[in-house]
């Protein structure tokens, strides 16, 4: 890999901390034991603090929306506006229930050179690095002959993925209405629409990450119960978009 590969590869990982959160930082730090990639915490959006960033709450979500998912939201558009100040490629942002398996960063890198030579319309602007379940994926491409390029669908989960420059834009352009971001539901689900914010959102399958099994801070100990018209409406929206982005992405492929 010669010195121009080198400065394009040029990730750093970002990891979502809530400061009051001690057990998951000493946690996630032995993992980052793990890479020799630089990373930085990020204190994240605490729910007692939403007024940090503005915003607006239009709920699309087929449940009410609690202040900690609104803080997960926000927390996402922190990092992303501190990425696009620095001069990096590639951030890789973590949530801090992370398990990295040992071959992370092989793989990480290869995956990034790998972008930097695919055909176009396969370079994407995010990439899961978590496990999409049992739902069926296009593969893409080989990573090596272990790991693979998938699309088809995206990988409902926030707990890792790699963003380029261009997909973090792209996310804080087309999140914004004037001078607030807008949240309509929990970014995890968000991002189940990619189209909204016009990202190439693509998997790597096998996983190269788990969760560690910590509890959810966001979601409440007692289930609350989806209203069955929010919920019929939530599904059905994404029925014509989802198939012109399905038709348009992957039916042409070039």
């Amino acid at each position: 890999m010669n010195n121009t590969e080198k400065k394009e590869i040029n990730p750093i990982i970002y990891i979502i901390n809530l400061d009051s959160a001690v057990e998951r930082k000493k946690s996630v730090e032995q993992e980052l034991l793990k890479t020799n990639i630089p990373f930085e915490f990020v204190s994240a959006v605490d729910k007692t603090s939403l007024s940090s960033i503005k915003h607006k709450v239009k709920n699309k979500y087929k449940k009410k929306l609690n202040p900690a998912e609104i803080g997960c939201y926000l927390s996402h558009i922190k990092i992303k506006k501190l990425f696009l100040k620095s001069n990096y490629n590639f951030a890789i942002i973590l949530e801090d229930d992370i398990k990295l398996l040992n071959d992370f960063d092989e793989i990480v890198k290869k995956a990034i050179k790998q972008r930097l030579t695919i055909t176009k319309k396969h370079q994407w602007d995010v990439l899961k690095l978590k496990s999409y379940g049992h739902k069926k994926l296009i593969k893409i491409n080989n990573i090596d002959n272990k790991y693979s390029l998938f699309g088809g669908g995206v990988a409902i989960t926030t707990l890792a993925a790699i963003w380029t420059r261009k997909g973090a834009e792209l996310f804080i352009e087309n999140s914004k209405e004037k001078e607030n971001f807008i949240i309509e539901m929990p970014i995890d689900c968000a991002l189940q629409k990619p189209w909204k914010y016009n990202l190439k959102i693509y998997n790597i399958s096998p996983e190269i990450t788990k969760s560690n099994g910590f509890k959810s801070q966001i979601r409440p100990k007692k289930k609350v119960k989806s209203n069955f018209f929010k919920r019929i409406n939530y599904e059905t929206i994404k029925l014509i978009p989802r198939g012109y982005y399905f038709i348009k992405t992957w039916i042409f492929k070039q």
